[in-house]
């Protein structure tokens, strides 16, 4: 005890020092003593917070735990998905570089043009829809054969529009099917007697090309 306070005698200014430091520090506290009060008081809550958080974090870990071992397998595999895709990224740069890219830069005055188009083209969708809607029930009704493919020895058969629809346009083939630089015509039988087809064509001088043959055969129309 001697060699001690005889060591503390011989440092009074570290001492001094000591108490002045000492004074300054538990001043600061006492400052702050209403913050400190209500950092004490917080701390039940956030360490509710934090257990309830760590709880998360410790499910969350449990479920990545399989998933990380699940990837693995392709982490390992990435380096040579890497070099086999090397090669078409080598190739496909100078093109998206020298032709994509002046392409898409060339597009975009076109694209920002379609705005309004594209716009009023969504506004009629629904018109156009409900158009298409009825002439797709349209081309089913005509479509529509509830037997099929029938032969012609069966009694009653309905063949449905479609085959109706052909026939028609295989009549109407027939019924005009001369044609000449004019384009197709019927083809018409002109009748009556040798005096009116020799008024006609006085009337209608190039009915000649129709009527002379008969006009001169005697057999047709005689002298007269």
């Amino acid at each position: 005890m001697e060699a001690l306070n005889a060591e503390l005698a011989g440092k009074d200014d570290q001492l001094a020092a000591l108490v002045d430091s000492s004074s300054k520090v538990f001043g600061t506290f006492a400052a702050e003593q209403q913050n400190v009060g209500r950092a004490v008081a917080d701390l039940p809550g956030a360490l509710r917070q934090t257990t309830d958080t760590l709880g998360k974090v410790e499910r969350f870990a449990r479920v990545l735990r399989p998933t990380a071992d699940d990837l693995r397998a392709p982490v390992k595999a990435l380096d040579r998905a890497n070099a086999q895709v090397k090669p078409l990224a080598e190739e496909a740069t100078p093109i998206v570089r020298e032709q994509i890219r002046p392409f898409v830069r060339d597009a975009r005055p076109l694209v920002r043009s379609l705005e309004a188009p594209a716009t009023d083209l969504a506004a009629s969708t629904p018109d156009l829809t409900s158009t298409f809607t009825t002439l797709n029930h349209f081309l089913n009704l005509a479509g529509y054969n509830e037997n099929g493919r029938q032969g012609p020895a069966v009694a009653g058969r309905d063949e449905g529009y479609l085959f109706w629809l052909a026939w028609l346009q295989h009549n109407g083939a027939a019924l005009f099917s001369s044609s000449d630089a004019n384009g197709p015509f019927r083809p018409v039988t002109l009748g009556g007697t040798c005096t009116v087809l020799r008024q006609l064509t006085g009337d209608n001088p190039p009915l000649n090309l129709l009527f002379q043959p008969a006009l001169l055969n005697q057999q047709v129309c005689g002298n007269g």
